[in-house]
């Protein structure tokens, strides 16, 4: 028995050294570069869609592979912009995804990786002096003082629980 056992703790220990020095197919450098080059993007876009944009700062940036062929990066940033008819200051945070896919080119020793997809997921809205709501005015507030995409942001929902020290009456 004494045999059996040592002989299974020589198997499993061979097998997990071989799973550690496993070479992986997607290496660190190829990461970080991504990385590096995905923030890029996210400025270039942030500029190209909004001009107007102040303050751009990426938060952060994290990729995982998914596959030998795929790899999944995640990411979070942040910009202020005027609004054209308040003159207000509004701050969006903005997080997401991308999908980005490795296509090999045989004739050259880097791989090129196309970004496939982006969603971004949360958006968080800060004024910085906030839009005054008066409960008993019959008036709207008119859509221009939002920021004009807005409405692409989807709130996330706030679950109303009972407390815990109300008690029924009865």
């Amino acid at each position: 028995m004494k045999y059996i056992s040592t002989l299974i703790f020589a198997m499993a220990l061979i097998v997990s050294w071989k799973l550690i020095q496993e070479e992986n197919p997607i290496n660190f450098e190829t990461h970080a570069s991504i990385q590096l080059k995905l923030v890029d993007v996210i400025k270039q876009s942030i500029l190209e869609a909004k001009p107007q944009a102040e303050n751009i700062e990426v938060l952060s940036v994290s990729t995982e592979p998914l596959s030998d062929q795929a790899l999944k990066a995640y990411f979070s940033y942040k910009y202020s912009e005027q609004d054209t008819d308040s003159g207000e200051w509004i701050e969006q945070q903005i997080s997401g995804d991308a999908v980005l896919k490795r296509k090999n080119r045989p004739h050259l020793s880097e791989d090129l990786w196309v970004m496939e997809s982006v969603q971004t997921q949360t958006g968080n809205l800060t004024f910085k002096n906030g839009i005054v709501i008066t409960p008993h005015d019959d008036t709207t507030p008119a859509e221009s003082s939002l920021p004009p995409d807005a409405s692409q942001i989807n709130p996330t929902p706030i679950e109303a629980s009972p407390s815990t020290d109300s008690t029924p009456n009865e």
